[in-house]
């Protein structure tokens, strides 16, 4: 890790423009620019992990939300070196696993204690608005019960916000400053917060591009992938201080 990245998070919390969402998405954009075909492989890598960790029994799905954190440290050490006009390496993707491991699986368990329990608070929601689970019954369902499911699924996108707000930029806190799990979880919220109108835009572009990456057979996240994992560190040097984020050496250089 460079010298020259900081440690400490002890800093007000600064304010962007609502415009940089858009600048953080061009930004890591310039970043896998840098070395596209590197950044493709780097996402296929990505891919057979995860796809490997979710064929493993009753335990894939949780195994992919606990180690996914790990995985994203990789990305923000590569984003680094390129920022640097440094060389990635593959071994850099595993970089979570051998720095600040317990804070980023702290991270994970985090995670699916509050998604479990949003998951719990909105299947008693359903119950109680009469919403049945299975496909034929909502098909049948009167126009007041798919009133009721619209309303349910809004509620369930805010619940939802903080959570992916807190774990936004948790990784990223774990491994350049140390921070422990949940103290990163709570600054990544706070940033997030300050910032919803940056957040807001960044999260519709990324959204976007990930249903169109998805509707171009898939193929397209091996793009959109190492590219929104890229965006963390965008994101991050912004919330030190430090951005934005240019690159040593603009162009194509594979």
């Amino acid at each position: 890790m460079p010298d020259d990245w900081p440690e400490s998070s002890r800093r007000p919390l600064p304010r962007v423009p609502a415009l940089r969402g858009w600048r953080w998405c061009v930004e890591a954009f310039y970043l896998f620019r840098e070395q596209p075909l590197t950044m493709v492989l780097f996402g296929v890598v990505y891919f057979i992990l995860m796809l490997g960790l979710n064929l493993i029994p009753l335990l894939g799905g949780l195994m992919v939300s606990l180690l996914s954190p790990i995985l994203s440290v990789g990305f923000l050490v590569v984003a680094g070196k390129l920022a640097h006009g440094q060389e990635p390496e593959l071994a850099d993707l595993f970089t979570g696993f051998r720095q600040g491991t317990a804070a980023l699986l702290g991270i994970g368990i985090w995670y699916l204690v509050v998604f479990c329990a949003l998951g719990i608070g909105v299947a008693l929601m359903a119950v109680l608005l009469g919403v049945a689970p299975s496909g034929e019954a909502l098909a049948q369902l009167t126009p007041e019960a798919q009133a009721s499911l619209m309303q349910l699924g809004l509620v369930v996108l805010v619940l939802a916000l903080p959570l992916m707000m807190a774990y936004w930029l948790a990784p990223a806190l774990v491994y350049f400053e140390q921070q422990s799990g949940i103290e990163a979880m709570r600054l990544s919220l706070l940033f997030a917060a300050r910032n919803w109108p940056a957040f807001l835009l960044y999260g519709v572009v990324m959204g976007s591009c990930a249903v169109l990456s998805i509707m171009a057979f898939g193929v397209g996240l091996l793009l959109w992938v190492p590219w929104v994992l890229l965006s963390l560190y965008v994101c991050y040097q912004d919330m030190i201080g430090a951005g934005p984020v240019e690159v040593s050496q603009v162009g194509w250089v594979e």
